[in-house]
């Protein structure tokens, strides 16, 4: 009985640091310090793999790293593991339209860039139909993507499934199957993708009128987006104590940065150009507040997640950490 007792105190004791270890990682994403809430996570998931609030934790924390690194061969690994991560949340929650969803947004960020960059050498232009001109090529990325195509837009098929109404799924199916359009054999096959695709479009559209209008973006989703405010008055925000610096001066100070996700209506409709805020950062690095400037309506809200996770070196003045005022801007552009 008191072995029982024992066994029974240890576990309690096991999953009461297994949530804490959750509740600190989601802390350290919120925050900004993506490594230290991977490394967190992990941790949490190591004490109770069937913890689906720290698997759900993990896989947003791994996919945000993901888009925060240059490195492509780093980028992709982060993004298996990510991946790897949700197919863990699939098996214990077979329903979560998220974790289809997400890897349907993996598979397209993977296969995104080569696509791309092939068209560039190439010379095909954006609106140019598939398949890729040059066979060989062809056949180099239909080796290394297909798999991942076929696996991304199953998973959307899934989580439309599951949520017939599902807006981002539909852009995202789009824009997979305008890359499987790419490496297919005939013309013929291209077309019928890309007619699809078409279909995918319309019915995102619909799909987001039906829920009152908003912006589509990435993985991480928000509530239906309000028209952008008139701009700041001249000067721009006031902060007690702060001192305000170029977007330059700012940038140079600048340690972590996550890239924002194209929204996927942006790219459809051929969107580009640059999204200007006031930011107020903290004396602690980290962006207290957001003022839009200037910038399309479709980039606003993807440009407003990336920024709010973005840390800055602290500015001292006298010694002091001190509050900063600066201008900051996210570009998009479509050969990005």
């Amino acid at each position: 009985m008191v072995r029982r007792i024992l066994v029974a105190g240890l576990l309690v004791a096991a999953s009461g640091l297994a949530q804490d270890s959750v509740e600190r990682g989601l802390s350290l994403m919120k925050s900004g310090d993506l490594a230290g809430a991977v490394t967190t996570l992990q941790d949490a998931v190591d004490r109770n793999p069937a913890n689906l609030k720290a698997l759900r934790g993990l896989a947003s924390a791994t996919f945000m790293s993901a888009s925060a690194t240059q490195d492509k061969i780093d980028k992709n690994r982060r993004l298996d593991d990510a991946a790897s991560v949700l197919k863990k949340v699939i098996a214990l929650s077979p329903g979560d339209v998220d974790a289809y969803y997400t890897l349907g947004v993996i598979a397209w960020t993977k296969s995104y860039a080569d696509l791309r960059d092939a068209r560039t050498q190439l010379g095909m232009k954006p609106q140019d139909p598939g398949p890729l001109t040059d066979f060989s090529i062809r056949q180099e990325m239909r080796a290394r993507y297909e798999p991942v195509i076929e696996d991304g837009i199953a998973s959307l098929q899934k989580a439309i499934q599951l949520d017939t109404k599902n807006a981002d799924a539909m852009a995202y199916m789009n824009l997979l199957l305008r890359s499987r359009a790419d490496i297919r054999d005939t013309a013929d096959l291209a077309t019928q993708d890309v007619r699809e695709a078409d279909g995918w479009v319309n019915q995102s559209l619909d799909a987001k009128r039906a829920q009152g209008g908003g912006i589509i973006q990435g993985p991480v989703r928000y509530a239906t987006a309000a028209p952008p405010p008139p701009p700041p008055p001249p000067g721009g925000p006031m902060v007690p104590g702060s001192i305000r610096v170029g977007g330059n001066v700012a940038a140079a100070n600048l340690v972590t940065k996550v890239d924002a996700v194209y929204p996927p209506l942006a790219l459809q409709a051929r969107i580009q150009g640059t999204v200007k805020f006031n930011a107020v950062i903290g004396k602690d690095g980290h962006v207290e507040n957001l003022t839009l400037i200037s910038g399309h309506p479709l980039l606003v809200a993807a440009s407003q997640q990336a920024v709010q996770q973005w840390v800055y070196r602290p500015t001292l003045l006298n010694g002091q950490p001190v509050p900063v005022i600066t201008t900051v801007d996210v570009n998009f552009t479509l050969n990005q």
